[in-house]
């Protein structure tokens, strides 16, 4: 039998294991109280116990959270709204992003059911939206959210997209614990280190004509496009065509043509009539034989 230094009852396996001074009853009434009292503490735990449950960042602390709140002036950081939600800009649906500094804002209540798990961007641009929404301040949230990735607003803006396009199973969240900056980050310097390695033969081309722009490709700086039956190059300031018929005498094109497309296709810039053609007309040929 035990007392309770709380209420002063005796009780007898009325107790938490590491409380063994006060009852379970008195501490649950304790916790309540806190919780009306520290919102912020509740919101927060809430969120985080909802990303973990998906294997997503959980490391939101109350103390951040009521850091981000007032860097908002404890209004909805799009609007001059009071009545506020913590909103995950990428949607944990997406699996992405989780409950973490970098992923989290005040939104209106109102406007956080109606994003839902949309894309931020795209919503934010719809015309009912864009009528309540103050630009100014949506234009601070793109940069603290880019800032606070450590980004630029043009890496940024591209992360949102690229969470939306690489949707993952919790499984797939499970297998690689990375933050989804982390991985969106890898990403790009992997394609980085593919344009640094070919990076003379760009600046060293020598092909020169009038360029046909149908699709363009920007990475890191260097834009990339379908021409005609190749791929063309605009990098400080010159124009480089390269195809995969060997015929160019830039040292290592064909190997840095099938790189490339390899890279545009994955970004969704099909290929041109030439290479299509040229690819039914090999089939041909093989069944043929």
């Amino acid at each position: 039998m035990k007392k309770c230094k709380k209420c002063g009852e005796t009780r007898q396996d009325k107790f938490y294991t590491n409380l063994n001074t006060i009852c379970s009853a008195c501490q649950r009434a304790k916790q309540l109280e806190f919780n009306r009292n520290n919102p912020e503490y509740l919101k927060a735990k809430n969120q985080r116990r909802r990303a973990r449950k998906l294997a997503l960042q959980n490391d939101l602390r109350p103390q951040q959270w009521k850091v981000i709140l007032e860097r908002f002036g404890e209004k909805c950081a799009l609007t001059d709204s009071s009545d506020v939600v913590l909103e995950h800009v990428i949607p944990l649906e997406n699996m992405h992003g989780g409950t973490t500094v970098g992923n989290v804002i005040p939104m209106d209540a109102t406007l956080n059911l109606a994003k839902r798990d949309k894309n931020f961007v795209d919503w934010v641009s719809q015309p009912e939206v864009k009528a309540i929404v103050n630009q100014d301040k949506l234009n601070n949230l793109i940069e603290y959210l880019a800032e606070v990735n450590g980004m630029t607003v043009k890496q940024y803006l591209d992360f949102v997209y690229w969470c939306e396009n690489n949707k993952r199973t919790i499984e797939e969240a499970e297998a690689d614990s990375r933050p989804s900056v982390a991985i969106f980050k890898s990403e790009i310097e992997k394609k980085k280190e593919l344009l640094i390695m070919n990076k003379k033969t760009i600046e060293n081309g020598r092909f020169k004509a009038t360029y046909h722009n149908e699709k363009t490709a920007y990475l890191d700086g260097v834009k990339i496009f379908r021409h005609r039956d190749g791929i063309a190059f605009e990098f400080n300031g010159q124009l480089t065509s390269i195809n995969d018929r060997g015929k160019n005498s830039v040292r290592g094109a064909n190997d840095l043509y099938n790189k490339l497309n390899a890279i545009l296709l994955e970004l969704g810039v099909e290929e041109g009539e030439y290479e299509k053609k040229k690819k039914e007309a090999i089939g041909k040929e093989e069944i043929h034989e």
